[in-house]
């Protein structure tokens, strides 16, 4: 999955369509609203986000295409590097979308995205979480190589 602060509106609804089947649309469109609008209003995060390529291949056509261009804008506007993991290469972990965070004071803030909402894990945790970002990004393309792939979708 398109890791949330990054998804368009089109994406975002497929995604919480899906996670609650039975949802009225007024508070989907309350979920969407929300999550669409974390990065904008977050204006001196800077985001490297790594995630496989059917995360946006995988998606309906016009869906895909919405979310393709929504990413490349996000990543002209130098806030946000992409590289894609691509099709063919496993990831074993992590098994949820993994969001790590280095604040103005140096501390890291890792949180996960899960089923039932967002745990923040403890420093404790935080070497090996960060070992799986690492991992996940080795086995991703650089993001020259990433762009064209997201390109190619669209």
């Amino acid at each position: 999955m398109v890791p949330g602060y990054l998804q368009c509106e089109a994406y975002a609804r497929a995604v919480f369509r899906t996670g609650h089947p039975l949802a009225p649309a007024d508070e989907l469109d309350r979920l969407v609203e929300l999550r669409c609008g974390r990065l904008a209003e977050l204006d001196d995060l800077q985001v490297t986000a790594v995630f496989p390529l059917s995360a946006v291949s995988g998606v309906p056509e016009p869906v895909r295409r919405m979310q393709v261009g929504h990413l490349l804008r996000w990543v002209d506007t130098g806030r946000v590097a992409v590289h894609i993991v691509p099709d063919g290469t496993a990831l074993l972990v992590p098994t949820s979308p993994l969001m790590v965070f280095k604040l103005r004071s140096g501390e890291l803030a890792v949180a996960s995205d899960h089923a039932d909402g967002n745990v923040v894990h403890e420093p404790e945790a935080h070497d090996r979480l960060m070992s799986w970002f690492t991992s996940a990004l080795a086995a991703s393309l650089p993001v020259t190589l990433s762009l064209e792939a997201l390109g190619n979708l669209s």
